[in-house]
């Protein structure tokens, strides 16, 4: 069973969410089309203000406990990573050299990292002819494998936080 686990909370985010409306100029709806017409400025009323600057407040307040709340959801969700990666394949093509165009087969993963980021990870399993068809179960089962122990690897090194 895959677990998708809700983005952590971060705490860059709802700041800037929340503080975004201070700035009429960069906060604007788009109706889906690039003419000056079709967009039009956010309002609030004086109501929406103060309740979005007591959220503000709040946020402000609880700065440290907000960031760390987010640490250690980053944290598990590492070690949730480390454990059971997410792996997805793709074939990738070398066309710098057009006499002898190369076409690998890679893993990749992303790693969880703080303020909403993550890093992504790539490893190579081979050639592409190596494993013609890529897209069955046991491919990904040895990309996975494959993953953990560089994940792993790279973690105890310290190479990863």
């Amino acid at each position: 069973m895959r677990i998708k686990f809700p983005q952590a909370i971060c705490y860059e985010d709802w700041i800037d969410l929340y503080s975004m409306p201070d700035y009429p100029k960069s906060f604007k709806f788009f109706r889906g089309h690039d003419d000056e017409d079709d967009k039009r400025i956010f309002h609030e009323t004086p109501e929406m203000i103060e309740a979005r600057k007591e959220v503000l407040a709040v946020l402000d307040k609880n700065m440290s406990e907000m960031l760390e709340i987010e640490e250690k959801m980053i944290k598990y969700m590492q070690l949730h990573t480390l454990e059971n990666p997410p792996v997805y394949l793709a074939k990738i093509t070398d066309k710098r050299n057009t006499e002898n165009e190369t076409t690998t087969l890679t893993a990749k993963t992303f790693w969880p990292l703080m303020n909403g980021k993550r890093k992504e990870i790539r490893i190579y399993m081979g050639k592409s002819y190596d494993y013609p068809d890529h897209k069955l179960g046991f491919v990904k089962i040895i990309a996975k494998q494959k993953m953990k122990e560089h994940l792993l690897e790279r973690y105890k090194n310290g190479e990863l936080k």
